[in-house]
């Protein structure tokens, strides 16, 4: 089984156990697009979110367009590292995270998920695996029209999602 095959179940899991989120090669938005909302930097804890463990999220700026983003998990000794960007669809925000690898391998896929801050604090909202296997997605153009058209669509979403408060940095 290939490193990148160990890694993807990982991933599945997505943050903090999300359940099924959407990994694709496709993105949202290309790359040289990307521009760091700087209202997303900062370190957040996620106990407040019934289901899940404690852990803290670490979120920061890398060059103005990428986040490097951390997961330090209750009880494990090593965090998870991504990088990450974010893309705007019709006014929704979704990241997209790829995972840091210590073999230094660059995956193909990236993590999509919805993401906002309301009321000081962020929501993370997986994409549903399910709901994009019944979509005949071969382009990115393709992935972008989908989740327009679904944007309220709860068939989209994981029905789990994960809301984090800000802490001070340690």
């Amino acid at each position: 089984m290939s490193l990148r095959k160990m890694i993807l179940p990982g991933l599945m899991i997505c943050l903090l156990g999300f359940a099924g989120c959407l990994v694709s090669k496709f993105t949202l938005a290309p790359l040289e697009q990307a521009k760091v909302d700087r209202a997303y930097v900062g370190n957040w804890d996620t106990s407040n979110t019934p289901g899940n463990d404690h852990a803290d999220l670490i979120i920061r700026n890398i060059d103005d367009k990428m986040y490097y983003v951390e997961l330090r998990e209750k009880d494990k000794p090593d965090a998870e590292r991504y990088v990450g960007f974010i893309a705007d669809v019709k006014g929704v925000t979704f990241a997209h995270l790829r995972p840091m690898q210590a073999d230094g391998d660059i995956p193909d896929e990236w993590v999509i998920q919805r993401i906002a801050i309301k009321d000081g604090k962020l929501s993370i909202r997986g994409l549903s695996e399910d709901f994009f296997k019944a979509k005949k997605i071969e382009s990115a153009q393709q992935l972008r029209q989908v989740i327009e058209e679904n944007l309220d669509n709860d068939a989209m979403y994981d029905k789990d999602s994960v809301t984090a408060t800000r802490i001070a940095a340690k």
